[in-house]
């Protein structure tokens, strides 16, 4: 197409470049919302945790 015109080149190439762009994103964005997902799973298990020890806390001192 370059040869035809260098503007229909150019455009050419920049929807080239969008379409391998959607490509890439379509790939990206699930593995974005499973990240996201994680951090707030692990979270959710820092806080249990957290609660957890300070109960364990509280029970090993009432024994002691």
């Amino acid at each position: 197409m370059a040869k035809k015109s260098e503007m229909a080149g150019i455009l050419c190439g920049w929807v080239r470049s969008v379409e391998e762009y959607h490509k890439a994103l379509q790939i990206v964005l699930p593995k974005r919302k499973k990240l996201e997902q994680a951090k707030k799973d692990l979270e959710e298990k820092k806080a249990r945790l957290k609660k957890l020890t300070d109960e364990f806390e509280i029970l090993s001192t009432e024994l002691e």
